[in-house]
């Protein structure tokens, strides 16, 4: 718990909120740097999840917890999310988009958090593959439902 609370990941969303929050505006030139950190994000971050993946064993498919994960990203989650949308009096087109948002397959920045905080990496990686591709199924019955 101790290693959290001394990641700057969570100084940082302070910060971020903080500023947002208050609406200050960033110093001269951060702003373009956030801007292109915020650009090679995404490739990054794909490009660390190929380099798990690459070292990741197909038989790991066969794990339990894999599939748990993936249950609870595919069916437990957005369960949760309509009964949340339900209980909060949350109708129409806003609970149909917070609903689908919801339901996505899992973050494929979670491999990066759970390696950092030592996690099982391995599982991360596959169970947010998993998401993906299933998404592909999954997803248009969801939007239909949401």
């Amino acid at each position: 718990m101790v290693h959290i609370v001394k990641s700057p990941l969570i100084y940082a969303s302070l910060i971020g909120f903080l500023f947002a929050f208050l609406q200050l505006p960033l110093p001269s030139g951060m702003d373009t740097a956030a801007q292109m950190l915020g650009a090679a994000y995404p490739v990054l971050v794909l490009l660390i999840l190929g380099i798990k993946l690459g070292h990741t064993r197909l038989a790991g498919i066969r794990r339990l917890d894999v599939w748990g994960g993936v249950l609870l990203r595919l069916l437990l989650v957005p369960l949760i999310a309509k009964g949340v949308l339900f209980l909060l009096g949350i109708h129409g087109m806003l609970a149909s988009v917070l609903f689908v948002e919801v339901s996505m397959p899992a973050a494929v920045n979670s491999v990066m958090l759970i390696e950092k905080f030592n996690g099982d990496a391995e599982l991360a990686s596959l169970i947010v593959t998993l998401t993906t591709v299933l998404s592909f199924i999954y997803l248009p019955f969801l939007i239909r439902i949401g």
